[in-house]
């Protein structure tokens, strides 16, 4: 029996959009830490969904999984809009 088909359903929906949007971004090679975000944010939906859906007990994975596509996005953006080096060690210095 599953839970809540619709919130199921679109979490499975933003999955697969992500999904694709990560091997595009990958193809081009520009930007590895957006590619992180994008394949973290898929596999999150997907958790969600199947726990939304199912039941299943993968909430906490999901919230990490949230976390390291916010970690991600942080250290892109700083890639992306900054881009001196000194700036994105900082970040990983903070993460660690």
């Amino acid at each position: 029996m599953i839970a809540e088909p619709s919130t199921m359903l679109t979490d499975y929906a933003l999955a697969a959009v992500t999904g694709y949007l990560a091997l595009r971004l990958h193809k081009t090679g520009k930007s590895p830490w957006w590619t992180v975000a994008f394949v973290a944010l898929a596999l999150t939906a997907l958790l969600g969904g199947t726990y939304h859906g199912f039941g299943a007990p993968v909430w906490k994975a999901t919230v990490l999984l949230a976390g390291i596509v916010s970690c991600a996005m942080v250290v892109g953006h700083a890639c992306l809009c900054g881009g001196e080096a000194h700036r994105v060690r900082s970040v990983d210095a903070v993460a660690r």
